[in-house]
């Protein structure tokens, strides 16, 4: 099964705290008979835009319009977002950008 991880910092009397929440979601097998090939690259994308939960659903939704079976996590207090794929990263950039959260120029993880 792969996961999406979404972290996010909540102040409590001037401290910062992280907590995490995974939703489970199914993956693909690799194919043995037809002999494709599972290569998931790990993409890293900035989103200034991405300050919430709702904000984290809408990425997931955009991503996940790409490659439903992509593995993603999220970091809200960083803004970042993380997702390991066989899909090229303009096909994310593209959706991401569509939905409203367009990724800042950042390098590949």
């Amino acid at each position: 099964m792969s996961s999406i991880h979404i972290k996010k910092a909540r102040l409590t009397g001037g401290q910062e705290s992280s907590s995490r929440h995974a939703l489970d979601l199914p993956i693909v097998g690799s194919s043995i008979s037809s002999g494709v090939s599972n290569r998931r690259l790990l993409m890293r994308f900035h989103i200034q835009t991405m300050t919430c939960g709702g904000c984290a659903r809408g990425v997931t939704r955009a991503v996940q319009s790409v490659d439903p079976d992509a593995g993603l996590e999220i970091d809200l207090s960083t803004r970042t977002a993380q997702v390991a794929s066989g899909q090229p990263r303009a096909a994310f950039e593209a959706a991401l950008t569509r939905a409203g959260f367009a990724p800042a120029a950042e390098a590949q993880a």
